[in-house]
């Protein structure tokens, strides 16, 4: 009897971390919550600043427009996950985009979600992306990191649209809302 007890309660805490992280993977996934790694670490907090992202709507084939936006990403301990069966690690933040009105686009709000470190579904186009964010040594008294992403559509050798996708910079402030 006691056997079984000891064996429930064990059973029970493995359940109990068990979370439903489909929102990463677009199907239905079981994850479990894991320690931050020390790089997830540095995500931690929340993120904030202004950005500019590609506006396909006003761009032609001879200049690039980018629409400003103010972004918010947030990082919670919560958050740092590894999918019960592909092993993939990986850590979800929190986006928030507020977009003003521009060049005769509404102004919106999007919700979303950035995940690092999760593999690639199968299912998606070729898509390369490359993110380039460093430190602001300039700032003094905050970390700020100017950060840069392209993405290339198509195979390596041959893509069909290759680009800068978003572009700004952002500052952590360790509190999380």
């Amino acid at each position: 009897m006691i056997l079984i007890s000891i064996f429930s309660l064990m059973n029970m805490s493995v359940l109990a971390s068990v979370k439903d992280c489909s929102e990463a993977y677009g199907i239905p996934t079981q994850c479990e919550q894991v320690a931050c790694s020390e790089k997830y670490q540095t995500f931690l907090g929340t993120w904030s600043g202004p950005f500019e992202s590609y506006s396909r709507e006003l761009s032609t084939p001879t200049e690039a427009v980018f629409r400003p936006y103010q972004n918010e990403i947030t990082y919670a301990e919560s958050d740092c996950l590894k999918n019960i069966l592909a092993g993939d690690t990986f850590i979800i933040g929190r986006r928030t985009d507020v977009y003003p009105e521009f060049r005769g686009l509404a102004a919106h709000i999007t919700y979303g979600s950035l995940i690092t470190g999760r593999k690639s579904d199968g299912q998606s186009p070729e898509m390369t992306f490359t993110t380039i964010d460093g430190q602001d040594f300039l700032e003094k008294g905050s970390h700020k990191r100017n950060v840069t992403v392209t993405m290339s559509l198509g195979s390596k050798q041959s893509p069909f649209w290759d680009g800068v996708i978003v572009k700004g910079s952002h500052t952590l402030s360790k509190g999380n809302k």
